[in-house]
């Protein structure tokens, strides 16, 4: 079962460090000491070659429960940057807490087994919506061809809000997912995600992931990407 953006999220590390202080151990994982920091940077590419870029933090704990870890949290902080005719995405975004996610709950070795709720990948997807279709009414041309585009982007968002069980204490620090999708005409569209994590030096959990998702129909394309950093607040 994976686990989508309502149910866990993916952690990181901005810079390699070593934890404040010391480590505890539920079962067999050791796990952050003390409170804690995690962020993620999320940029998704628009049509025009604009972005639109939201920074969040939180406030989080990794405390012992039974044989597995629960991490508790909240939003500390959203800043967001679009273009100034997405202005009302920005304002969604801002005005957003997503401390609903919390808790997360893994088990003894570290595996994502339940979590809070979020909205998080459908408020994305609706806002990246929008965006597509204010900037279709500004005046640039809808065709075929971008209709193909938007169709692979939304499935490339699918990808993007889809977690693995091993985000806080990756057991795969790096992999490519390539898929070639048929479209009508005989044409072919491209997805492309790529992921690289590191994990905390003399420690098992995170330090840093980095997640680049790439869309492409013909001559076209589309890239968004996803830092998770997680450090001693």
């Amino acid at each position: 079962m994976n686990f989508s953006r309502r149910m866990a999220l993916r952690c990181g590390l901005a810079g390699i460090f070593v934890a404040a202080g010391p480590a505890w151990a539920a079962g067999s994982t050791a796990y952050p000491a003390g409170p804690m920091q995690l962020g993620r940077r999320l940029e998704r590419g628009l049509s025009d070659g604009e972005a639109i870029i939201v920074d969040r933090h939180w406030a989080v704990d990794f405390n012992g429960r039974g044989p597995g870890i629960l991490i508790r949290g909240n939003q500390i902080s959203v800043e967001v940057e679009a273009p100034a005719p997405l202005a009302r995405i920005a304002q969604i975004e801002e005005q957003r807490d997503t401390s609903a996610m919390f808790p997360i709950e893994l088990s003894a070795d570290g595996q994502i087994v339940d979590a809070g709720d979020v909205d998080d990948s459908d408020e994305m997807a609706a806002a990246v919506q929008l965006a597509q279709s204010m900037i279709a009414h500004a005046g640039l041309d809808v065709s075929d061809h971008r209709r193909h585009l938007a169709a692979i982007e939304a499935a490339g968002t699918q990808l993007l809000d889809t977690m693995p069980r091993d985000l806080f204490f990756p057991r795969d620090t790096a992999w490519t997912d390539r898929r070639t999708l048929a479209l009508p005409g005989g044409k072919t569209g491209v997805i492309a995600v790529r992921y690289e994590a590191e994990r905390c030096v003399g420690a098992p959990w995170l330090a840093r992931a980095n997640r680049t998702v790439t869309t492409a129909v013909a001559d076209t394309t589309r890239i968004s990407r996803e830092t998770w950093t997680l450090s001693p607040a």
